[in-house]
């Protein structure tokens, strides 16, 4: 068993997101988080980080995100996160930092109109975050060249954006896993244990 990382059940609780939840956005590959970190030979193991990115890709579905693309933008925060969680750790002043669901509407010559997702991979800071918004605003009417110089593509409507405190989620999980009997502490999830005297 690794300290500090939990099971299934636990982290279901822990987040209140029901473990067959969990289990189809993995089954899907819409977890948020990386599924390759884990081997197929042992019983899986969670810790922090994959409780935090369960509460984001919460945030973004709230926002009428798929699942699916909920999973690939906080997938594409990895770096966003784990920063914050270090500086949770190490005690350093915390950087305002979200995760960003972004996406613009595109209309194809050959397929007609729809809406296309970004994934940005960033530090999640304020600056980076209206700075895409920025971009993506200011992209609406430029014409591209696509299917190898038989078709076009115009930048129509948008951005559609979702964002996330990563702060803000992670004060929420921490509130969560306590009603559940936990405590987080950046990566690490550990078990309250009774007091003796309450028993």
């Amino acid at each position: 068993m690794t300290i500090g990382t939990v099971r299934l059940q636990a982290l279901s609780d822990i987040t209140r997101r029901p473990r067959e939840a969990i289990r189809n956005a993995q089954k899907l590959g819409a977890a948020p988080w990386d599924e390759e970190e884990f081997t197929e030979t042992s019983q899986r193991r969670y810790d922090g980080f994959h409780a935090l990115a369960l509460v984001l890709a919460e945030g973004l579905m709230a926002q009428k995100c798929s699942m699916e693309l909920a999973g690939e933008f906080v997938r594409a925060h990895h770096e966003a996160i784990s920063l914050f969680l270090h500086e949770t750790t190490e005690g350093s002043l915390i950087t305002p930092r979200f995760v960003l669901g972004l996406q613009r509407g595109i209309e194809d010559s050959l397929f007609g109109v729809s809406w296309m997702p970004v994934s940005m991979c960033s530090y999640g800071t304020e600056e980076e975050i209206l700075s895409a918004i920025e971009a993506e605003i200011k992209a609406v009417s430029r014409v591209s060249e696509a299917h190898g110089g038989h078709g076009k593509r115009r930048i129509i409507s948008g951005p559609w954006i979702a964002t996330v405190s990563i702060p803000e989620a992670y004060r929420l999980l921490k509130v969560r896993a306590e009603a559940a009997g936990f405590v987080v502490d950046g990566r690490r999830i550990y078990k309250i244990a009774k007091d003796d005297s309450e028993a």
